[in-house]
């Protein structure tokens, strides 16, 4: 608490009246308005430090794309380091790093593209004038061996990789229909045939004022903020509006099942189980459902870890994310446990969630827990930058502070409801990596009856070689 009376005492000044208002909803003092072009920006000024991390999000990721282009977003967010009509290519880099920038780097997800850094202070309108032009004027230099480059990335960290194959294809097990199931690299024989034109057209219909979140959080003057975002942002056109996208996952209609079979991976159990997107009340009690699951103080690691021996590792994790979300159990399999006593066991910690109320003081210890550790991420400002961004491209910002206060509000009854509602098996998804020697292949090495046939072969080899010696003697 004592860091939102901090923040609620550097409030910012009022927004212009040139501008779209709107005032802050949450303990943090987020000034939030959008440009004429439909640009949203988000100030958070915190005079911690002389420095400002700066954030610049693209709505635009893996959701965007279909069978034929997938990666491009991914892809674009490579070639947007290459340059622009007055920057050469890699300049960008050196510009920011030679003017003290520091955490330089970009990501690209189902839902966004984006780009970020730490200046100093007195550095700030570098990023306005660096990124405004690269969102007018990106030039896609160097386009094959960037593609080049993302087609290794895509073989160390999938094809090559112990799980990387592993975890995407239970991902796409998981999402059925929806656009969730395509990997942010791309699949390889898209990538294999991605074109620069196809990254011209990305780029023409998602980088654009409209679609795109500022934010600044740090050592800045507002009013100097919002000049900076009028000179360098606000004259670029707002680009044609995007259709609102509003996909659903059709309805599990009974339990799925993948399995890998290699020997160079850590055997383990993964359940995975569909729930609400971001801004459903329910996500709170799953959010404490995870507490009291994880962690070495949690009742998996105490269970299969501490208890039955059966894993070296067990967690739990509640994915939010925009329209719909996932939960997840899983463990990693001890050296000569059996992998069915590993996945009974992790139902065993579902089912002790539906039908036992949680204690008192283990509620209690979990929600202080959550609350403590989310106030302490906020502390660091790069990370209270992303999470700004994130929320606000998820449609509320204000959803960052409130998660305290909603979790603090959860019942022992609404975390067995959540359960019930959710972990079910005929919702769920298990993914196992198994010992090469257990597939099913393994057993059907020799076709059926190949061995009978194989012995009698042998057999009249035999009576004919006897013969041969005998007719010899």
């Amino acid at each position: 608490m004592v860091l939102c009376a901090a923040l609620r005492a550097q409030a910012p000044d009022s927004v212009s009246h040139t501008q779209k208002e709107e005032p802050a909803k949450s303990l943090l003092a987020v000034e939030r308005y959008e440009l004429e072009n439909g640009m949203r920006v988000l100030l958070l000024p915190l005079k911690r430090a002389p420095i400002v991390s700066c954030r610049l999000f693209y709505q635009t990721g893996s959701v965007h794309e279909h069978a034929g282009n997938t990666g491009i977003a991914h892809l674009l967010e490579h070639e947007m380091f290459k340059g622009t009509e007055k920057i050469a290519s890699n300049e960008l880099w050196e510009l920011y790093e030679s003017h003290g920038g520091t955490g330089l780097n970009a990501f690209t997800s189902s839902l966004m593209t984006a780009y970020f850094v730490t200046l100093p202070a007195d550095r700030l309108e570098l990023f306005f004038w660096l990124e405004s032009d690269r969102m007018r004027n990106a030039v896609l230099r160097e386009f094959d061996s960037e593609l080049a480059v993302v087609r290794e990335e895509r073989r160390m960290r999938y094809d090559d990789s112990p799980t990387g194959r592993y975890f995407e294809t239970l991902n796409a097990t998981f999402w059925e229909g929806h656009p969730y199931r395509n990997p942010t690299i791309g699949w390889p024989s898209d990538i294999a045939q991605l074109k620069k034109e196809q990254a011209e057209e990305h780029f023409r219909r998602f980088y654009k004022p409209s679609n795109a979140i500022l934010v600044l959080v740090g050592d800045f003057d507002p009013a100097r903020a919002r000049e900076l975002a009028a000179r360098y942002f606000a004259p670029i056109p707002p680009g044609e509006k995007l259709p609102d996208l509003s996909f659903r996952e059709p309805v599990q209609v009974g339990p799925k099942r993948f399995a890998q079979y290699k020997d160079d991976a850590t055997p383990r159990v993964d359940l995975l189980f569909h729930t609400p997107g971001l801004g459903h009340p329910d996500l709170y009690a799953l959010d404490v459902a995870e507490g009291v699951l994880n962690g070495r103080t949690g009742r998996l690691y105490r269970d299969l870890v501490e208890g039955k021996r059966i894993a070296t590792s067990a967690s739990a994790g509640n994915a939010v994310q925009k329209w719909e979300s996932s939960f997840e159990l899983s463990a990693s399999i001890r050296p000569g446990a059996d992998a069915k006593a590993v996945e009974e066991a992790l139902w065993d910690e579902i089912r002790r969630l539906q039908f036992e109320e949680i204690d008192p003081r283990e509620l209690e210890k979990v929600k202080t827990q959550l609350i403590a550790t989310n106030w302490r991420r906020l502390r660091d400002m790069e990370h209270l930058a992303t999470q700004l961004a994130f929320f606000e491209m998820n449609g509320d910002w204000t959803l960052v502070t409130r998660f305290a206060e909603e979790v603090a509000k959860v019942t022992p009854a609404e975390v067995r409801e959540a359960a019930l509602r959710y972990l079910k098996v005929s919702n769920s998804t298990t993914g196992t990596i198994l010992p090469a020697s257990e597939s099913p292949d393994a057993v059907w090495t020799v076709a059926p009856g190949a061995e009978k046939k194989a012995g009698e072969e042998a057999a009249r080899e035999t009576e004919t070689a006897e013969k041969r010696e005998a007719a010899h003697e």
